[in-house]
């Protein structure tokens, strides 16, 4: 799909780096992995993290508010919204550092083209055509699995990294989409 306006607000340079998940909140998506990974980030790992936001609805809604107010008693910058509109996805997704797409199911996302053309990292599951795609086009981080774990690990791989670093690869992969 096309993308309303292209990328203008650059990404951080260093942490701490802005975290987004913007999705339907199933357990095909893996939005509960996402909020089990960031649980499991140590305190030291937190300060690599300016916030975290969580974007969507659906059948995990009460699990994704019970577990975003946890984080939150626990200092984390969590928060949780409702969906929005595709302009403002849009700009969400560029004011991003990272796009986490943790999907246990998937083919192609909308969400990773989106990414792709506004110019945002992901780290994703291998799961479906991510893994191929991000491997490619050298876009971002891909999980050794679909474990809360490894998803964890690879948050912390691209918290230390720079999101500048895919910059390239998000390019070549925008032209592909």
């Amino acid at each position: 799909r096309s993308i309303e306006h292209a990328p203008c607000k650059p990404h951080q340079r260093k942490p701490p780096f802005r975290l987004t998940f913007l999705g339907r909140w199933h357990p095909n998506k893996g939005v509960d992995l996402l909020l089990a990974a960031l649980a499991g980030l140590t305190d030291t790992q937190w300060l690599q993290i300016e916030k975290v936001d969580i974007y969507g609805g659906g059948p995990e809604a009460n699990m994704v508010h019970s577990k975003v107010a946890q984080l939150a008693a626990a200092k984390r910058p969590v928060h949780a919204h409702g969906y929005v509109s595709k302009l403002d996805a849009e700009r969400i997704i560029e004011s991003s550092d990272f796009l986490v797409i943790p999907s246990r199911i998937e083919s192609i996302p909308l969400v990773f083209s989106d990414a792709a053309k506004l110019g945002c990292p992901v780290i994703v599951t291998p799961v479906g055509d991510l893994a191929p795609l991000v491997n490619k086009y050298k876009c971002g981080i891909i999980s050794d699995g679909t474990s809360t774990p490894e998803l964890t690990t690879a948050i912390v791989e691209a918290l230390n990294s720079h999101p500048q670093d895919f910059m390239h690869g998000l390019s070549e992969a925008a032209s592909a989409f």
